[in-house]
């Protein structure tokens, strides 16, 4: 354990080198193949096996040894070497991607949650009795919206938890997913059920909210990585999860105009929805569709170009969700069969008026 850090140069050719590094822990020749241990273990082989195969110096995450199992326990084990039954040397790299990655995803949800608590703000303001609100928690077996403020308060808790214990904020992270997800989900629903409105009763509407929703979010994300600190995935893989979503939304939306007619959309908003196409295309799917493949061109403007994406899909997204909520939902051809099912169990409303077949 005395020996000093030094390197030798053995020889070069060009501008590759070969050497021998040597530590505290062992001497390893450059360059080395060094197997992945990312939590002090390689997959499947155990430290005899990696001295066999003739490895000499391992790799770990020392971030995501911070979270598991932390470092207190590898104190209390006798250090890293002791904990991991391996002599030779360690390279730990700091972590620090993951580090500033997930800080600036965290960041991120929370200026979300911030617009979010402004909507929600706005909303209880329309309600005639306020101490009512409360009720909406009530009826999660047969209410949308009760799954959705249900979802909103698992959001809030997790990006709670994500500061309370930043040792856990990717797990945090992860649940704040999944009520992201579930909020998603019963946006799409709610607009589905709320009201006998052919425009918004198309069968294609709670999809094309969901798959617009993602590609929003895709977008944002796009957008806020131009920001220090706030790259939270690389554009490699942003891009083609962007061309992704802009092909599914633009067959989305073709076919929710071309059978406007067939699910009983009436003319005033068949004409409404043929006079909003083209602005939709423009900017929801063929402005992403051509940034996004030049992001995978150009390289060094990838950055810029995948925001400019982001920009077209928020916007996009923006403009078909005010026509069809705002314009489209003109009532003639409104139908009875088309009114939702209101309640639950005795206080269900009439069978006439639900969607089943009589």
């Amino acid at each position: 354990m005395t020996a000093p850090f030094s390197f030798k140069l053995d020889a070069t050719d060009g501008l590759a080198r070969a050497g021998q590094f040597t530590t505290p822990h062992g001497v390893m020749n450059t360059p080395q193949f060094m197997p992945v241990g990312t939590l002090a273990s390689v997959k499947s082989l155990d430290p005899e096996d990696l001295q066999r195969l003739g490895a000499t110096m391992i790799l770990a995450n020392a971030y995501h040894l911070r979270l598991r199992p932390g470092d207190e326990m590898i104190r209390t084990m006798g250090g890293l070497h002791r904990f991991m039954h391996w002599d030779g040397p360690i390279l730990t790299d700091s972590g620090g991607f993951q580090v500033f990655s997930l800080e600036g995803l965290r960041t991120i949800n929370t200026i979300a949650a911030a617009l979010m608590a402004v909507g929600l703000f706005f909303v209880f303001l329309k309600i005639g009795r306020k101490a009512r609100f409360l009720f909406v928690l009530l009826r999660p077996q047969s209410s949308w919206m009760t799954r959705e403020t249900w979802c909103v308060a698992l959001i809030y808790a997790a990006l709670a938890a994500s500061y309370a214990w930043p040792q856990y904020v990717h797990g945090a992270l992860v649940w704040l997913a999944l009520g992201a997800a579930g909020f998603l989900l019963c946006q799409a629903r709610i607009l589905y059920a709320s009201k006998g409105i052919p425009a918004w009763r198309a069968p294609l509407i709670p999809a094309m909210v969901i798959a617009s929703g993602l590609a929003e979010g895709l977008g944002l994300l796009a957008i806020v990585s131009l920001l220090p600190a706030m790259q939270v995935a690389p554009i490699i893989v942003l891009a083609p999860a962007g061309l992704l979503l802009v092909i599914v939304n633009s067959w989305g939306w073709r076919c929710y105009v071309d059978s406007a007619k067939a699910v009983g959309i009436g003319p005033l908003s068949r004409r409404d929805l043929a006079s909003a196409s083209p602005w939709v295309h423009a900017f929801a799917h063929g402005t992403p569709l051509a940034m996004y493949l030049l992001c995978l061109a150009i390289a060094p403007l990838s950055q810029s170009l995948a925001a400019l994406a982001g920009l077209g899909a928020v916007i996009g997204g923006t403009i078909w969700k005010f026509v069809v909520i705002t314009r489209a939902c003109h009532q003639q051809g409104f139908a009875i069969p088309m009114q939702p099912q209101r309640g639950s169990g005795t206080r269900a409303a009439p069978k006439r008026f639900s969607l089943e077949p009589q």
